[in-house]
């Protein structure tokens, strides 16, 4: 029997290679074989054999995944899916049909949070599953303790957060994205500044300061607010890896786990900021940071996805 995790070639990734990355890392360590995606429907896999397939292998290969993984069980191997994202539920022109036959087709499906299983099964899917709870973020330790500063860090693109440029509190807000990702886009308010852009290993060395926000709304790009309910931030796994607390949305799937380690604060709506922050000690700071670090050091370890991959394997034997 051979084991293998499926990687799709860097150029067809806009925003999910870390993730992926990591997960093909921690694969490796678990003894699987790198596999291009590319390359799925000219490999003869063998009976019993397991696949481990991180979905979708890129915005709208809906079909392209299912022919793929019909392949894959055609010749009697077994599939594992990772559900990196869900996309008929923030994209209206997705198969949403095409990928519950995919889930349906797996032999074991990593669900990313409770709640997303949850629809999942409203939605037809029945094949067995684990949820994930969080994303790891394999980075070193951070170098510094973070340093307290009433300033909030946005990371990524502004699409699913258009409120950056009209930013609506007085607290400051530092950008940090691609400048491509930034064109056309004017900031409204003094206190919004561009930082640059830094490569996803190096960001949790480098942002020791204030606090990571996570708050995805609604916008022209797709349906996110309710997304967020369900999907869990690969960002929020980044500023945990960093050691900062984080600010985040109310409604998030990962909003209970944030509250219960004591890693960030809950907000509302985006224009709560201030009111949050207003009577926010240094004291107050580092009990947070200390939260965040406790989970930081879980997922710069890897040990949600290395926890969910023997788990699977676990119940495929």
């Amino acid at each position: 029997m051979q084991k293998y995790v499926l990687h799709a070639p860097s150029h067809k990734l806009i925003t999910s290679g870390k993730v992926r990355e990591d997960i093909v890392q921690l694969a490796s360590d678990l003894d699987y074989a790198k596999l291009s995606v590319d390359v799925v429907l000219e490999t003869e896999f063998e009976t019993g054999d397991i696949i481990l397939y991180p979905y979708p292998s890129e915005k709208g290969s809906e079909q392209l995944d299912l022919l793929r993984i019909e392949h894959i069980k055609d010749l009697g191997a077994r599939v594992i899916v990772i559900t990196l994202n869900i996309d008929y539920l923030r994209y209206p022109d997705a198969d949403k049909g095409a990928i519950i036959q995919s889930l349906n087709d797996a032999d074991f499906v990593i669900s990313l949070t409770m709640y997303l299983t949850t629809q999942l099964r409203e939605d037809g899917m029945t094949t067995p599953a684990v949820d994930l709870g969080l994303h790891d973020y394999l980075v070193p330790e951070p170098l510094n303790a973070p340093s307290f500063e009433k300033t909030v860090i946005f990371a990524g693109s502004p699409y699913k957060a258009p409120y950056v440029m009209n930013w609506p509190n007085t607290t400051g807000l530092d950008v940090y994205a691609r400048e491509q990702d930034l064109r056309g886009v004017e900031f409204q308010t003094q206190n919004v500044q561009y930082v640059g852009y830094m490569h996803p290993n190096r960001m949790p060395k480098l942002i020791n300061y204030g606090f990571g926000l996570a708050f995805d709304v609604d916008s022209a790009a797709g349906d996110f607010s309710d997304y967020q309910t369900m999907n869990l931030s690969h960002k929020v796994s980044m500023f945990l890896a960093a050691g900062i607390p984080i600010i985040l949305n109310a409604k998030a799937a990962v909003a209970p786990t944030i509250e219960a380690a004591n890693a960030g604060i809950l907000i509302n709506e985006i224009n709560d900021i201030d009111l949050a922050l207003a009577d926010l000690r240094e004291s107050d700071y580092q009990d947070l940071a200390a939260g965040a670090n406790a989970l930081g050091r879980l997922v710069r370890r890897g040990y949600y996805y290395r926890r969910a991959i023997l788990e699977a394997e676990k119940q495929l034997n």
